[in-house]
């Protein structure tokens, strides 16, 4: 018999779909470490082709970051959703690429950087046959002082010179714009190059310090590091910048030179030690014995102050004697009253010939250009024309020129030449003095570079009331000419 009430039971006509949405912190994690690792050998293969190192910008760092914390979260996320939630498998693959590809990256920019900033290191600390930076300045051997500043040339530029050829030097040292002096003169003259002869090598310690900045451009890497200089006068800071000249060809090695910009900077002493202390307010007053502006050394020299002039080249202990045995002079002459009328003064030139006369040793203004060694041995591009330069620095220093002569000092100079010998202390001041050469019409100035060395007892107390003449003038060279620019 028939059931009456049969149970209906429908057809199945498929499998049920069940549906879970992506996470989307999966999906953004993959897109971004995918995104990553696309630029990273995009660059990669565009470095290769071009035959150089590449290097992403420093924010890159946190793009891979960034993906594995999406994948993280994604995974996260997924997991703890009670199986409401897909893509796993995404956020495992967004992950495990991004720390992959991350860290190789970045391991191949650390390694490099590291290798980069030894080799430069290595330029300026330690003295082979093309480098050596630092220690070349040291000490006193002009050769290697000169080499120091072929490291701020292209290795190419500096393989053809000849240091020994004076032509070289010359050539080396041409004025440049507002520079007379050149570059040569002002990379010897820089305070860096300066502080490093001030000492004796072996009281110099040079050590590097961090990394400020390094990158790669135009094809040279650029490395600007902290070096610490410490001295018998001090210790001092500098940030150094070198670059790089790439191999051009199989078999060639990586160059390096110092860019000139980073010597200019002023190098200022983070300490003095009570040696450069002294060294310090001694230079100041030698340059007060020379430049001050009532009874320095040029200012009686323009003025036509002959005895002064010559009191100043003579040791301080004996000027008071000869500025009596002077005055004894001026009365014994006959020049005495006649029938109550007193004579007229001596003028200056008289007095001046007077005491050339009866004081022993003298040097009359009239023989100004005594005080001046070698007039006829300083550098010039053409030597033909030292001699007529010569002339025209004695014309300069004839009696009635000397009100006109142009002598300029500069400013202090902290890091002027010092030693100590035979009981003495020496500084070295530079000058500058224009001199004219031709007639008006062919007028053609040139500017002398001179140095004058000023001597002093070694037991000076630099913070007496007269250290600023306790001085004696030892010496006046003429080192070098220069023609003006644009003076004819």
């Amino acid at each position: 018999m028939a059931e009456r009430n049969p149970t209906f039971t429908p057809e199945v006509a498929g499998d049920v779909i069940n549906y879970k949405p992506l996470s989307l912190l999966a999906v953004a994690g993959l897109t971004v470490a995918g995104v990553f690792t696309f630029i990273v050998l995009l660059s990669g293969i565009l470095a290769l082709v071009k035959g150089e190192p590449f290097f992403l910008a420093d924010w890159m760092i946190f793009v891979p970051i960034g993906a594995a914390v999406l994948s993280g979260l994604g995974l996260w996320e997924v997991s703890s959703s009670e199986g409401t939630r897909a893509g796993a498998a995404l956020a495992r693959w967004g992950l495990w690429i991004s720390i992959l590809v991350g860290v190789g990256y970045f391991t191949y920019e650390l390694f490099t950087g590291l290798a980069i900033r030894q080799q430069a290191n290595r330029f300026v600390m330690e003295r082979e046959g093309d480098s050596g930076f630092f220690p070349r300045p040291q000490g006193n051997n002009e050769i290697d002082a000169r080499t120091a500043y072929l490291f701020t040339m292209s290795a190419a530029e500096r393989s053809t010179i000849r240091l020994e050829d004076p032509r070289v030097i010359e050539a080396l040292d041409a004025p440049v714009g507002q520079n007379l002096k050149g570059r040569m003169t002002s990379f010897l003259e820089s305070p860096l190059v300066r502080v490093l002869r001030q000492s004796p090598a072996s009281a110099v310690k040079i050590e590097p310090l961090g990394v400020k900045d390094w990158s790669y451009e135009n094809g040279s890497y650029k490395i600007a590091r902290a070096y610490r200089i410490t001295t018998e006068d001090g210790v001092y800071e500098i940030t150094l910048l070198v670059s790089s000249q790439e191999a051009s060809a199989e078999g060639e090695k990586r160059k390096w030179k110092v860019e000139p910009v980073s010597l200019m900077q002023p190098l200022q002493p983070i300490s003095r030690t009570p040696a450069g202390q002294k060294k310090q307010h001694l230079r100041m007053k030698a340059y007060e014995f020379l430049y001050d502006k009532k009874w320095g050394f040029f200012n009686n020299l323009t003025r036509r102050r002959g005895m002064e002039l010559w009191l100043a080249t003579q040791p301080p202990s004996e000027r008071e004697a000869l500025l009596a045995q002077a005055k004894g002079i001026r009365q014994r002459t006959p020049l005495v009253a006649v029938a109550g009328v007193a004579w007229p003064p001596l003028e200056p030139a008289e007095e001046d010939r007077l005491l050339d006369a009866l004081l022993p040793g003298y040097k009359p203004l009239s023989k100004a250009a005594e005080y001046f060694k070698n007039l006829d041995n300083f550098r010039f591009f053409d030597p033909n024309e030292v001699p007529r330069i010569r002339d025209a620095a004695v014309a300069a220093l004839a009696l009635d020129k000397l009100p006109s002569a142009s002598f300029k000092g500069g400013l202090p100079d902290d890091l002027a030449p010092y030693e100590v010998k035979n009981g003495e202390v020496f500084v070295t001041h530079s000058f500058e003095w224009m001199v004219p050469l031709g007639d008006a019409r062919l007028r053609k100035d040139v500017v002398l570079f001179g140095k004058v060395t000023l001597a002093a007892s070694d037991q000076l107390d630099p913070g007496a009331a007269n250290a600023d003449q306790q001085w004696r003038i030892h010496s006046i060279e003429i080192t070098r000419a220069v023609p003006m620019l644009g003076k004819t």
